[in-house]
């Protein structure tokens, strides 16, 4: 009876410490500002600090187009110079909820989304 009582208090501790309240995210970590562009199930184009880059989650979801804060998770440097490590920027949304994309593609910095780097204007 007691190694039965235990084995039910173990499991509700358990379930109960699933749902606690994880820890708020301090904003002011968030320092970097996404603009976001254009939005896809996975995936989002966006814009920061001027560079044009493509970033996808394992979320579906859409996100509505604008501005949104994120912070720099992880960037290794390649051996090679030219090619970046992952990328992984963590968002903070405005409920408090975070969520991680990686940077799936690069665009040229200064640049436009549809835009061919060395096209004459007309």
């Amino acid at each position: 009876m007691k190694r039965s009582l235990l084995a039910v208090v173990v499991c509700l501790m358990g379930v109960a410490s699933a749902y606690a309240e994880k820890p708020k995210a301090n904003p002011a970590e968030y320092t970097v500002t996404v603009h976001v562009v254009f939005s896809r199930a996975r995936s989002i184009d966006t814009v920061v600090d001027d560079q044009p880059m493509t970033m996808t989650t394992d979320t579906i979801s859409l996100l509505v187009p604008g501005d949104y804060k994120a912070r720099l998770m992880g960037k290794k440097s390649a051996a090679s110079g030219y090619e970046p490590g992952p990328i992984v920027y963590e968002f903070l949304f405005p409920d408090g909820k975070i969520r991680d994309y990686t940077v799936i593609g690069l665009g040229l910095k200064g640049g436009a989304f549809g835009t061919v780097p060395g096209a004459v204007a007309q």
